[in-house]
């Protein structure tokens, strides 16, 4: 990635990412529903729409200060809905899988797991233009964050489907697995390196893979070694892949082998080592930040959704600093702030990230508890699209504006949300 992006102005690469104390603590946000709600678009237009999702994915993380501008589309249907699993579309929030209407009922099917149009079915093309567009507006290139097999698998087949396979029907669920990546997956990653060839790393989500979800032996099966066979098939063209979404450790006795297995399968993720709360907030920092200096790897903590939406500000304050505390020695840390919901109040996101930039900067204090955080007047997001209209340096269309919160009359922007 390159070190600036214009719609931030932020450097993203020479402060976490180089591993040098300098600069502060970067933060960055999942922020799809909550980026709805600013604008009032409808799910059905953010998600189908690749100008109307990126426009405002970019323009919502430079309005809260983010650090890095990540495009997280709903990943864990991307690619199940191109090869023909029905997804269920809300109003207001992220489409998700129909569990109740698989696309493997039988080992029949598996003759449906392939894709056969790579870059043209379901909404491929779309997350296509939106990646171009990020590199357009940004200057930067874009990260691509997609479907890990295992999930995948939990969401063309079921959760409970696939691991009723993997103690019943094994060969059938490594079978699964196997069409994944080598049908679907391969081709359509190469599809993405020749639209966008300096993305040089595919990101991929898989939550479900996460304990109490699987055991540790069906981690070791059926997940690191489908990530690896991915890795082996795209590494010739000078394209890797690594995993993120992990969480659930707190649950198990040895939480660091877990953690160790986290480590081997996102080497080349360059958001880093990624841990979330409530594990984080369980475990303490220290179990984390060990073995991201062992792996040399960045360390990202993310903050709990529950604590941004309904804590106070001191217990937002006090999370920023603990982990800030007893993670950032030695540079290489970022906070994320975990999917950001429709009715977290402006201000606590605003309040983290003031908070990361007083008491993140480095070289870090020994009395952060001395530092006191305070956040900005800050303009109504209204006002702040207004302001970007007026001074559109990335070449932002607004083409959605029509069928947002903000249609109609222009000097309502100016005293909305």
């Amino acid at each position: 990635m390159p070190t600036k992006s214009r719609s931030t102005d932020c450097p993203v690469n020479d402060v976490a990412f180089s591993g040098r104390e300098q600069g502060h603590v970067p933060v960055y946000a999942q922020i799809n529903d909550h980026a709805m709600f600013l604008t009032g678009v409808s799910a059905s237009r953010f998600y189908r729409d690749p100008i109307a999702f990126t426009e405002i994915e970019l323009l919502v993380a430079e309005y809260y200060g983010f650090d890095l501008p990540l495009l997280m589309w709903d990943v864990y249907n991307i690619e199940a809905e191109a090869i023909g699993q029905k997804l269920k579309f809300h109003r207001h929030n992220m489409p998700d899988i129909d569990q109740t209407r698989p696309l493997v009922r039988r080992e029949a099917d598996l003759d449906r797991v392939r894709l056969d149009r790579p870059g043209a079915t379901g909404r491929l093309p779309q997350f296509l233009a939106s990646m171009v567009l990020y590199q357009r507006y940004c200057g930067m290139e874009p990260t691509p964050i997609l479907c890990a097999p295992f999930s995948l698998a939990c969401g063309i087949r079921s959760y409970l489907g696939l691991i009723s396979d993997i103690k019943l029907r094994p060969a059938f669920a490594h079978e699964l697995l196997c069409r994944i990546c080598d049908d679907v997956l391969v081709p359509w990653y190469r599809v993405l390196h020749q639209t966008v060839p300096g993305a040089t790393c595919i990101v991929v989500a898989d939550a479900w893979a996460s304990p109490p979800n699987v055991s540790m032996r069906i981690f070791e099966e059926y997940v690191e070694p489908y990530v690896m066979r991915l890795e082996g098939a795209i590494a010739p063209m000078d394209l890797h892949v690594g995993t993120i979404g992990y969480w659930g450790e707190s649950h198990l006795k040895n939480p660091a082998a877990f953690l160790e297995a986290k480590a081997r399968i996102s080497e080349h993720v360059p958001l880093g080592l990624m841990c979330y709360d409530p594990d984080v907030e369980r475990l303490g920092v220290k179990v984390y930040k060990d073995v991201a200096t062992a792996h040399d790897r960045l360390l990202t903590l993310g903050i709990d959704a529950l604590l941004l939406r309904s804590g106070t500000a001191r217990a937002i304050t006090q999370r920023v600093r603990q982990y800030i505390r007893d993670g950032a020695q030695g540079g290489r840390l970022a906070l994320f702030l975990n999917n950001l919901t429709v009715d977290t109040p402006p201000s606590h996101i605003f309040l983290a990230v003031a908070a990361a930039r007083t008491l993140g900067q480095y070289p870090i204090q020994q009395h952060l508890d001395s530092l006191v955080v305070r956040v900005p007047r800050q303009e109504s997001f209204g006002e702040f699209v207004h302001r970007k209209q007026e001074n559109n340096s990335e070449g932002y269309t607004f083409a959605w504006l029509d069928k947002s919160r903000f249609s109609g009359k222009q000097n309502a922007i100016r005293g909305s949300i």
